[in-house]
């Protein structure tokens, strides 16, 4: 996802290969997350397939990082505060309180169902966290299965 040459790969295709709906949606997706448009890059992740859905989920952990780095810096202000519900759906974690465990963990402060941002309190330099899997989450394919 965070590789050019796919994307040069896909631009280099005979014209009646790009239109196969599975590769421009992987190249919608990869281009969203190159122009750091996390959002809409968990918007249309969810036009997968389940088993490429489940491919993409391995970079899921990353995208948020990146995300949440981003969200800390555009909504930075003392009184300034984003929902858990909303930061879920905009970047695709599981529930709430993985977004809570994923904010705490990279220093965003957490009070009841609120992330409150602050400029530079997100800590850049820590490990990537790795959420704890829950086998009795609903996935979102569950009813295709």
């Amino acid at each position: 996802m965070d590789d050019l040459h796919p994307l040069y790969r896909y631009i280099s295709l005979r014209p009646d290969i790009k239109r196969a709906p599975a590769l421009k949606l992987a190249y919608e997706i990869t281009k969203a997350n190159l122009h750091g448009n996390y959002v809409r890059t968990c918007k249309l992740a969810e036009k997968l397939c389940p088993l490429t859905f489940c491919a993409f989920c391995l970079y899921l952990p990353t995208l948020q990082r990146d995300a949440l780095r981003v969200i800390g810096l555009a909504y930075s202000s003392r009184a300034g505060s984003v929902p858990a519900s909303v930061l879920r759906r905009w970047v695709g974690f599981s529930d709430e309180e993985a977004t809570k465990a994923a904010c705490d963990y990279y220093g965003l402060r957490v009070e009841k169902d609120q992330i409150h941002i602050t400029k530079g309190a997100f800590k850049s330099d820590a490990e990537l966290f790795k959420p704890k899997i829950d086998m009795r989450v609903n996935l979102r394919f569950e009813e295709v299965l």
